[in-house]
């Protein structure tokens, strides 16, 4: 009966809005600006297959085996393309390329943001960053080590008060404010997606649950908190923030964009023989500061590797081709069309990296195995003059933080997150304070010996 009234019924009311569906995905697949793009066709025929492998948290995986299957630049979505080559670096960001500004969609999903470093275009972008740039130089973090080594000393002593050897020390994505900030992060991602479906973006937002607004919400009201605090603060002090108080009338800057450039630096900012070596380089903890980690060549090696396998931005950050075109690897891209280079993919390439799916330090230290890695494609901080302003003081701070945490812990990943990478869920360890004697230690696992 029920095939039967389908059968009868008048479905001529449905074909305006079935053919234009039709010509849609015709169109986009064959006649498209970018038709001549490789890519998948449910890809290139509508978004709904990236925003949902985006949602998902896949995306990195799946363009990366299609990059291994289609090639260097190829079609994610009907007006975006995905380039894992190291000169698209150059083409999209280098001096000399055509100028491409930011993508609104992901840079800012929430329409009516307060402007900040990161959401801006243009010469007020430069501007701010002119400003902020002095900040982030080597003296200014050198000038802010104190402060650093403040919470660094924070970080290991709240490690030795919560550490049991017995139970995996619960991981700072768990902790207030971390948490927050990524359960923030994916709100804001789920908005960055519905831009394309503006129709269902009102319905969708409304659907989703209370948790995922409540964090977002609770990200942005701490944030706001702290900012208020800091400009409290009646002298001046060595840190980022002090710099936009000092320059908010110049740059003529709001409340609501102090607050939100500070969120913005707030959140950006947020192996045995490395192991072994910062144990016998320093006699003492109080000897590791932002000068001496600078000699630990091998273990900040392993820092960037870590940086290689697992980017801290593994998706790509789209950025707009200018009207007219743009050559991107001695191809013209029309103008509006949105163009990323995505680091996770671009690293784990084996047109890129030898054994790129394994951790070697070596690579970048002059070992003959991995003579013809393009190690030009290793940009986590992106390049000139598009790259993150705080790469100096992130690089400081990674590199005593780490050197600090392996002086005083050994570590060993918890059973339950053996598959990390593949279930994305909390990344616990246990952590076994180091036992120093006044003399030698003989390490099983090596011949030679280390003194401390």
């Amino acid at each position: 009966m029920a095939l039967e009234q389908l059968y009868r019924h008048d479905w001529t009311s449905y074909r305006p809005g079935l053919l234009y569906f039709i010509g849609g995905a015709i169109y986009n697949v064959f006649f498209h600006h970018l038709s001549k793009f490789p890519g998948l066709v449910l890809h290139r025929n509508s978004r709904i297959p990236y925003s949902y492998k985006c949602l998902r948290g896949t995306l990195p995986f799946d363009i990366l085996d299609l990059h291994e299957r289609f090639g260097d630049i190829l079609r994610v979505a009907p007006d975006e393309l995905a380039v894992a080559d190291p000169n698209a670096w150059k083409d999209i960001m280098g001096y000399g390329a055509k100028e491409m500004e930011k993508a609104i969609y992901f840079f800012m999903p929430i329409e009516g943001s307060p402007a900040n470093l990161v959401n801006e275009k243009g010469e007020v972008a430069k501007r701010l960053r002119r400003h902020l740039a002095p900040c982030f130089s080597g003296k200014a973090t050198r000038d802010q080590q104190p402060l650093i080594k403040k919470y660094v000393d924070v970080f290991i002593d709240k490690l030795h008060e919560m550490r049991t050897a017995e139970t995996p020390l619960e991981s700072s994505a768990s902790r207030t404010w971390f948490k927050t900030i990524f359960s923030a992060n994916h709100f804001t991602q789920i908005l960055q997606e519905l831009a394309f479906y503006l129709i269902l973006k009102a319905i969708i937002v409304a659907l989703l649950s209370k948790s995922s607004k409540e964090a977002f919400e609770e990200q942005q009201r701490q944030a706001k908190e702290k900012q208020m605090r800091r400009m409290e603060v009646g002298h001046p002090r060595p840190d980022l923030i002090e710099r936009l108080i000092q320059k908010k009338n110049e740059l003529n800057l709001s409340l609501d964009n102090l607050v939100s450039n500070g969120e913005s630096l707030i959140i950006g900012g947020s192996e045995t023989m490395a192991t072994t070596l910062i144990r016998s380089i320093f006699k003492s903890e109080s000897e590791i500061d932002l000068v001496s980690v600078r000699k630990l060549t091998y273990t900040f090696a392993c820092l960037d590797e870590g940086m290689r396998l697992y980017p801290p931005v593994a998706p790509g950050l789209p950025r707009v081709v200018p009207e007219g075109n743009a050559t991107v690897l001695v191809q013209y891209v029309p103008g509006n069309t949105y163009i990323a280079v995505h680091q996770w993919p671009l690293y784990r390439r084996k047109a890129s990296f030898a054994d790129a799916e394994q951790f070697h330090p070596e690579r970048v230290m002059g070992d003959p195995r991995f003579a013809d890695d393009l190690l030009t494609a290793f940009q986590p901080f992106h390049i000139s003059p598009r790259d993150c302003i705080g790469k100096t003081l992130a690089y400081g701070e990674m590199r005593l933080g780490l050197a600090r945490l392996l002086f005083n812990f050994d570590l060993k990943i918890a059973d339950d997150s053996l598959d990390w990478v593949q279930q994305k869920g909390e990344l616990n360890a246990h952590l076994t304070p180091v036992q120093r004697c006044l003399s030698v230690i003989i390490w099983p696992a090596y011949s030679n010996q280390r003194v401390y």
